[in-house]
């Protein structure tokens, strides 16, 4: 079986459903995550490792890595540094098969019930977002972020890792330049294993919308985005519960994506069965029809255009004052 390492560094308060995440963490057993963080983890499961460093400190640990000046002006900006982990942090992935990385705003399934050995051994470059992506832990590979072409110079490591703006360098470079690693490794002929067994949940959407296709069904994305829909966490079992025209559908997924959605928590929650609504983690005996009626479809979420609009303000005021 080859050995996994994923990667994440996080600084400040941690998801309020972090103890359902680390849960979901600890039923894959054969997976090793490394967190790199100023937060104290408790009661932590065997196969997480954690790592006390300050975020400046982070910092500066990558700028030894480089002979030119990095920018990293918040936690966020690490997102394009991804790519350059398996480099960054050389010492500390050594002799696990594949390194990786993911985000903390997540609930994950069974892993390898969707990553098997197979794909491990034909792909050395494995799904494409930054919420869970997987390299092999090869010198060389470990170097496409420097050694690839970029798709403009603009993408580049160097011009990527000394601007403070974020440049989605780990993924696709935005969605009109395409121009991050996954297009790097296309245009450089390498394979990627790129299937969507995962759930992204739609940002701007209230009610939970994931573009994943319902399995041997003709409904189209635009159809599944109006269907009521929740998850639920069972030791380890994350099953994603769609209610369509041919009844309830129910179907394991390999994770569940929140893309930074506000949740609470419910009180005693016990953390290794529950259930995931739109906005909240609830018990997992819940009634059904209340599931139902709290996960119907509502379409406007206000949080997701306030975070765009912070974050325009930011490059609006970095291109106005930039010397």
């Amino acid at each position: 079986m080859k050995s996994v390492c994923l990667i994440i560094p996080y600084f400040g308060k941690f998801p309020s459903y972090f103890d359902c995440f680390i849960c979901s963490c600890k039923y894959n057993p054969t997976i090793n995550w490394l967190i790199i963080t100023d937060n104290i983890i408790e009661n932590k499961p065997d196969n997480i490792i954690v790592k006390n460093m300050e975020f400046s400190d982070f910092c500066n640990k990558i700028q030894t890595k480089f002979d030119f000046k990095i920018s990293i002006d918040s936690p966020y900006k690490l997102c394009d540094f991804r790519p350059a982990y398996g480099y960054i942090l050389e010492e500390e992935i050594k002799g696990y098969d594949y390194w990786g990385y993911c985000d903390m705003d997540l609930i994950f399934g069974n892993i390898r019930k969707f990553i098997s050995e197979d794909i491990f051994i034909k792909y050395s470059k494995i799904l494409t977002c930054g919420h869970l992506s997987l390299y092999k832990n090869d010198y060389s590979v470990n170097r496409w972020f420097m050694s690839l072409s970029p798709i403009a110079p603009k993408y580049s490591y160097i011009n990527v890792f000394s601007s403070p703006l974020s440049f989605a360098f780990d993924e696709f470079g935005g969605k009109k330049s395409w121009g991050g690693m996954v297009k790097m490794m296309k245009n450089a002929g390498i394979k990627i294993f790129d299937k969507m067994d995962f759930d992204d949940i739609r940002q701007t959407q209230y009610s939970f919308y994931s573009r994943r296709p319902i399995k041997n069904k003709d409904y189209s994305l635009a159809e599944i985005s109006k269907m009521p829909s929740y998850y639920s966490f069972n030791e380890g079992e994350l099953t994603r519960h769609i209610k369509t025209d041919d009844g309830v559908i129910s179907e394991e997924s390999l994770y569940v994506h929140f893309q930074k959605r506000n949740m609470t928590v419910a009180s005693n929650l016990d953390v290794n069965h529950f259930v995931i609504i739109p906005n909240k983690f609830v018990r997992f005996d819940t009634e059904k029809n209340e599931l139902w009626k709290l996960s119907s479809y509502r379409t406007f979420y206000p949080p997701y255009y306030i975070r765009r609009f912070n974050n325009l303000k930011k490059k609006v005021k970095y291109i106005l004052f930039k010397k």
